[in-house]
């Protein structure tokens, strides 16, 4: 009998090890597959950079043209802006913020690639970071997101020269309830533009110094205000998911939550600035492929099911065609 119990023992202790054996297997097996998808995306995220540059550089994306064109004739139209007309048109070059910005945001992925590789959730995080990265790489994108600061320079104009796949600006005031539109309105909220501080008053939004005339244009733009009534803008209403860093987005969330936790705390309902997409697009915007399911925008770091699932979705959307909405 004790013979019988010492068998029985060894036979669940070996199908005990033989289980935690093959799980262990499957969990490297998933980690080589996703090194190996890490390995690639990386290589096609900084090749799609270098192309979007080159293009950039030879005058081939149709908005940097069309930016550098507006700022020349902002520029005559009102010579006392050209300091901030000049670093709207930045954008127009490989050395503006918005492309900068995707440089660094894949530096620091690549650079951060020997810790993700010790773990299935870090490894795709930065799966997912390689891919927003690259669908904002796509020119047909990126000439997109150009469309703020040329919309930008169109209102400065006084209605000289139009906006690019936008409505008008009285089109859009009426879409909105009949809110007025501020010089640089459509900038906002961009990460690449300013950010949001703390003041005796609330959250105000602090534009950066190159930007910093803008605040003598308009009064005071404060977060629980714009976020309940903002206008229509590329960055917020299509390609925040790509455009916006992991850093990024956790300081937008902890603005947003801030703003609610105050709100909650008077009393009050928050409405958050992203409850809803803003109209102001017209029917050929071009929207980045893995937006065609969903407009909701999902920080890099958000979890899957599960990691291999997870892996699945990243692969997925490494296709880099756009579709058309609205």
């Amino acid at each position: 009998m004790k013979l019988m119990r010492y068998k029985l023992m060894f036979i669940l202790l070996s199908i005990m090890l033989t289980a935690c054996t093959s799980d262990e297997d499957r969990r490297r097996e998933r980690q080589a597959i996703m090194t190996t998808q890490l390995t690639e995306q990386v290589q096609q995220t900084e090749t799609q950079l270098n192309s979007l540059k080159k293009q950039i550089n030879s005058g081939l994306v149709k908005n940097a043209v069309l930016l550098k064109l507006y700022g020349e004739a902002v520029k005559r139209y009102k010579p006392e802006l050209a300091e901030l007309i000049d670093a709207l048109t930045k954008d127009a070059t490989s050395n503006g913020p918005i492309f900068q910005s995707l440089m660094l945001r894949f530096k620091e992925a690549q650079a951060g690639m020997s810790i993700a590789v010790g773990s299935e959730s870090g490894l795709n995080n930065t799966i997912q970071e390689m891919v927003l990265i690259d669908e904002a790489a796509n020119p047909a994108v990126y000439n997109m997101i150009l469309t703020d600061p040329i919309n930008v320079l169109a209102d400065m104009s006084d209605g000289k020269l139009g906006r690019v796949e936008a409505m008008s600006k009285e089109a859009m005031k009426a879409a909105d309830g009949g809110e007025e539109a501020y010089q640089g309105s459509q900038l906002v909220g961009n990460p690449n533009y300013g950010q949001w501080q703390n003041n005796s008053s609330g959250q105000v939004w602090m534009w950066l110094g190159a930007y910093s005339m803008f605040s003598n244009l308009h009064r005071p733009v404060y977060y629980n205000n714009w976020s309940r009534g903002r206008h229509y803008s590329y960055y917020h209403d299509v390609g925040r998911r790509q455009y916006t860093s992991p850093s990024q987005y956790k300081q937008q969330q902890t603005t947003q939550s801030t703003a609610k936790a105050k709100f909650k705390k008077q009393g009050k309902t928050f409405a958050s600035p992203y409850a809803k997409t803003r109209t102001g697009a017209t029917s050929t915007t071009v929207r980045p492929k893995s937006l065609a399911s969903s407009n909701k925008f999902k920080s890099p770091y958000s979890s899957s099911n599960s990691s291999s699932s997870s892996a699945r979705n990243s692969n997925a959307r490494t296709s880099r065609g756009t579709s058309r909405g609205k």
